[in-house]
């Protein structure tokens, strides 16, 4: 008889480990390009949900138009024209 290296049932255990792991490589790097893309998708909707709230644009600090009359004009100069761009004093 010859000896082998390995027995059937540690060949077998080292199948199943090569497998889940290529399995969790392949689903991982899936998923990742997965959640990249819903991210791209939806920056836009989170950065006009922020701007809609602080009642500012998060970019450059420009007040939020009007849009009713329910609605208060927060103020402020546009930071192009010298002011430090940031959110409106809540004086």
């Amino acid at each position: 008889m010859t000896m082998t290296p390995f027995t059937q049932t540690e060949v077998i255990l080292l199948a199943v480990l090569a497998a889940a792991g290529l399995g969790y490589a392949v689903g991982r790097r899936i998923g990742r390009l997965q959640g990249r893309s819903e991210g791209l998708a939806s920056a836009p909707v989170v950065l006009r949900i922020g701007a809609f709230e602080a009642g500012f644009c998060p970019i450059c600090g420009q007040p939020a138009a009007a849009a009713g009359p329910d609605v208060v004009e927060l103020g402020g100069p546009h930071p192009l024209d010298g002011a430090r761009p940031g959110p409106p004093s809540r004086e």
